[in-house]
């Protein structure tokens, strides 16, 4: 997922957060996106399903490049998309409100149904803020129900909204898929983590759960690896894999870490720790994204192993910490011939967003 050059900026207007292109600022989220709130109901619906709620000129031309952005694949062994998008019944709204993905398009000069829907839910904050700019994505956590994302993209006229939907693609995808692995992240909670003795030569923390054992942990090669394996039945369920390899960059001053050093680094760590796993470029998709408040290159693909004759899907997140000269690796993986990986490889992401910097010590 390459970002866009625009980047987005999410302030609070009441209930609302009102996310908006802006070279100058980074992009900021809420940090009580999973509190659940007093007399909401639960949402239901399937994790990856989105429901669009656009008026039909609108949906007309929206529709491919919503779903291209929205039903991207991603490279696994057969490919799977994150994401299904289902167009939603205006007239039946009431049936949809505790659904867990809403995305609703509004042309405000629209008077058609889903334009006079929205127009009635916009408070004054959003309504100042998209007059003022042409545009607006607003987005709302819990919104009708607890565990709910709804997302608003608006524009004053059909035009702005058309460009402005084009545009930012990448961006709804990111905020879509960044609420998925936090709801997986809350469910993992639940789980007591491994003992943080384990991480006391090295200079950071993961919150593994406890059902994960240790794999390798070399601190002279900077590198840690935890893995889950099923201990009744192993075909029908996954191998998964989470790794952390560093290394130590004194003279590097750019804020982002280098797609090439990602792209070496993990075919390095690959072959040396996971008894010779390679990858094939063209079986890789790479994008440049923000994760836990790093800019990060990210890598995702196909992985097989020549020696062993498997195969299975990975993820790698490539980023530079500037106050300790560090350069961090966060690899996962999931080797399960009978089904599908990417659900999987969202849970090991929910892992890597616990990784946690020691403080450093003058």
């Amino acid at each position: 997922m390459r970002i866009n050059k625009l980047f987005i900026i999410i302030v609070l207007a009441s209930t609302i957060f009102m996310l908006s292109c802006s070279k100058d600022t980074d992009a900021k989220t809420n940090s009580k996106t999973n509190v659940y709130e007093r007399g909401k109901p639960m949402s239901w619906g399937h994790e990856q399903t989105i429901y669009v709620f656009a008026d039909s000129d609108i949906w007309k031309d929206a529709e491919y490049y919503i779903k291209y952005s929205l039903e991207r694949p991603f490279y696994t062994v057969q490919n799977e998309k994150l994401y299904e998008i289902k167009l939603g019944d205006m007239n039946a709204l009431d049936q949809f409100y505790k659904y867990k993905n809403l995305l609703f398009l509004c042309d405000l000069s629209s008077d058609k149904p889903v334009a006079q829907s929205v127009k009635k839910m916009m408070n004054t904050e959003m309504k100042d803020y998209v007059n003022n700019r042409g545009v607006g994505l607003f987005a709302n956590h819990n919104h009708w129900a607890n565990e709910q994302f709804v997302v608003f993209m608006i524009g004053t006229n059909t035009k702005e909204l058309t460009d402005f939907y084009k545009s930012n693609g990448n961006e709804l995808f990111y905020h879509f898929r960044q609420k998925l692995v936090e709801r997986i992240k809350h469910k993992q909670q639940r789980f007591k983590p491994v003992s943080m003795d384990l991480f006391a030569k090295f200079p950071f923390t993961l919150q593994v759960p406890e059902n994960y054992i240790l794999y390798k942990s070399d601190p002279e090669a900077c590198f840690i690896s935890f893995i889950w394996r099923s201990r009744e039945d192993q075909k029908l369920n996954p191998d998964k894999y989470i790794s952390v390899y560093y290394e130590k960059m004194p003279d590097k001053t750019n804020r982002t870490i280098e797609q090439e050093w990602v792209k070496k680094t993990r075919a390095k760590i690959a072959w040396d720790f996971y008894d010779e796993d390679e990858m094939k470029d063209s079986d890789v998709q790479y994008g440049l994204y923000k994760f836990i408040d790093y800019p990060t290159w990210y890598m995702s693909g196909r992985w097989q192993n020549k020696k062993y004759f498997i195969g299975g899907a990975f993820q790698a997140m490539g980023f530079f910490d500037e106050q300790t000269k560090t350069a961090f690796l966060i690899d996962t993986s999931v080797y399960f011939p009978q089904g599908d990986k990417l659900k999987f490889l969202m849970e090991l992401e929910s892992i890597a967003q616990t990784f946690k910097l020691k403080e450093v010590t003058k």
